[in-house]
């Protein structure tokens, strides 16, 4: 590639994001989100728009003209669907997925993500937006339904969200959460196993009046309970530490190599913290949302939570 082409973050930009989040919190105080009741039947109308990504994915309206994200065709949307329901009931920041038993898509060809990305890639995206029709339909089984727009996701330029290793910059003097908070984030997402945690995969949202104290939040999680996507033997036997004493947490096992997540060590603070919201979920919650995401089988998911989940609480106190 020429220097000349060669992007480079934009200094204002970046110093501005990092403004915010040192102001950022890290729990809401919002209510758990509760499962969705969906129709037999939900129906909702194609929306025509850029793919990324490579995750089978695309955008509809429903008749209220809410506007909803499916995911389909792989195990991604089952991971999605436990770790936001997770997440939530932990008291983190969380996308509103839900689990659709049948998804009605009229004016959907029979592989949205997918024709889009050929009609881009071949640069013939008018030719396939003049083959819509909204009189024909498609339907989808098992699919996740994510809620989109219900909050104003902050923007810097062309940069996106955050990474782990900037979590740093979160400061209490400032207004930003406490460090207690941030290590228990850092220790969920190892928790998870969400290895793919580039920047676009977090964000800040803005939750209170004037966006002061915006909400630090993981926003894809559908790469998680690895390494690979969905995979129990996987995720029950990762380590949550790193080593046997001591807690320092790390993903350089993990697909490409930690991503954005820094070796850290946790503080006690973080570790009981962390603790004891995993331990305020009821096991019939716990079975509930494994199992709204297809999670089977469900009694070896389960045991697969509390093992790790013990390995949090029931550990030495982490050094001081």
């Amino acid at each position: 590639m020429r220097a000349d082409r060669v992007s480079t973050p934009d200094a204002a930009a970046t110093q501005a994001r990092l403004a915010a989040l040192a102001r950022a919190s890290i729990f809401t105080p919002a209510t758990p989100h509760a499962t969705a009741s969906f129709p037999e039947v939900l129906s909702c109308r194609y929306v025509d728009k850029a793919v990324s990504g490579t995750t089978p994915k695309f955008d509809c309206t429903l008749d209220n003209g809410d506007r909803i994200r499916v995911k389909y065709g792989s195990v991604e949307w089952k991971g999605e669907v436990a770790a936001t329901r997770l997440l939530s009931a932990a008291g983190f920041g969380a996308d509103d997925v839900s689990t659709a038993q049948r998804l009605r898509c009229y004016g959907c060809p029979y592989w949205p993500y997918q024709s889009r990305q050929i009609s881009e890639r071949l640069h013939v995206e008018p030719f396939f937006e003049g083959r819509i029709d909204y009189d024909d339909y498609t339907d989808f089984t098992s699919v996740s339904v994510e809620r989109r727009g219900q909050h104003k996701e902050l923007e810097f330029g062309d940069q996106e969200g955050w990474g782990f290793h900037e979590l740093s910059a979160i400061d209490p003097s400032v207004g930003g959460a406490a460090r207690d908070e941030v290590d228990a984030l850092r220790l969920m997402a190892v928790f998870l196993n969400h290895w793919d945690n580039k920047p676009s995969n977090q964000s800040l949202l803005c939750v209170d009046a004037g966006c002061e104290h915006p909400l630090a939040m993981i926003q894809d999680a559908g790469s998680t309970f690895g390494p690979k996507k969905v995979d129990l033997d996987g995720w029950r036997d990762t380590p949550v530490w790193a080593e046997a004493t001591g807690c320092l947490v790390t993903m350089k096992h993990l697909p490409y190599d930690g991503g954005t997540f820094a070796d850290v060590e946790i503080s006690e603070g973080g570790r009981r913290l962390l603790a004891a919201k995993l331990q305020k979920i009821t096991r019939s919650e716990i079975r509930d949302l494994l199992s709204d995401a297809r999670l089977e089988p469900i009694d070896e998911w389960v045991a697969a939570f509390d093992r790790r989940v013990d390995a949090i609480a029931r550990r030495a106190p982490c050094p001081s």
